[in-house]
């Protein structure tokens, strides 16, 4: 059995370099941050209202659960916390785009392919 050891992809934020990952914990908090699946809130990213707040609170869940998940499996954390403030004023005109594309990027590493073949793969049923 190998170990489960989740990577994450990388966003430099002040200086230090970020792993961003929808973990089942961090899906759980966007879920309950906006009252909607994952995939609609990423599509609100998209939007233009609330496109702004949205990729900001997403980005600020993303971060805390990175905090959360170095402090457990290290004892220690050596990652800042940032505030929604401080994430608001890393999100310009100039990244906005760039940002976006890296937490789209961490969703979709961090869910797993669809096994092509998988017999459940059809109406979530088996076939004899």
């Amino acid at each position: 059995m190998s170990t489960l050891r989740p990577r994450g992809v990388v966003l430099e934020v002040n200086g230090q370099e970020r792993h961003l990952l929808f973990t089942l914990n961090a899906i759980d908090a966007v879920q309950d941050r906006f009252g909607k699946n994952v995939r609609e809130v990423l599509g609100d990213i998209t939007d233009e209202y609330p496109a702004g707040h949205t990729l900001r609170d997403t980005l600020k869940i993303l971060l805390d659960d990175e905090l959360e998940r170095e402090k457990c499996t290290r004892g220690e954390n050596s990652l800042e916390e940032i505030s929604e403030k401080e994430i608001g004023w890393l999100i310009g005109v100039d990244n906005y785009m760039q940002i976006t594309c890296v937490v789209f990027d961490a969703y979709g590493i961090s869910v797993p392919e669809p096994d092509d073949e998988s017999p459940n793969m059809q109406g979530g049923q088996q076939r004899s």
